[in-house]
């Protein structure tokens, strides 16, 4: 767990903090987040690509070298990277852009 000292505005945050891999899997994707830098407060809106999709985290502040794979449950066939668009997988450093 990471204590916040600072509300997200007030900290130094840098903006694009992530590597993303988006494979297709065996009930959807999935998707692995590696962290090169501090990424606060991830989270992936994947019903913004199906509205059935759901992915099983979210909400996940990653240190740098720290990673994480969710599985995004979904039945429908589109081009992975959907997933990891801007406006899908979204965090706090994303105020910095």
């Amino acid at each position: 767990m990471v204590f916040n000292g600072a509300e997200v505005i007030d900290q130094q945050l840098q903006a694009d903090p992530l590597d993303v891999k988006v494979e297709k899997a065996e009930h959807g994707y999935a998707m692995t987040l590696i962290a090169h830098t501090y990424a606060r407060d991830v989270f992936c809106m994947a019903d913004k690509v199906d509205a059935d999709a759901s992915a099983d985290g979210g909400m996940v502040t990653l240190l740098p070298g720290e990673s994480v794979t969710w599985t995004i449950s979904s039945g429908a066939e589109v081009e992975p990277g959907r997933f990891a668009a801007p406006n899908v997988l979204r965090c706090a450093n994303d105020l910095k852009r």
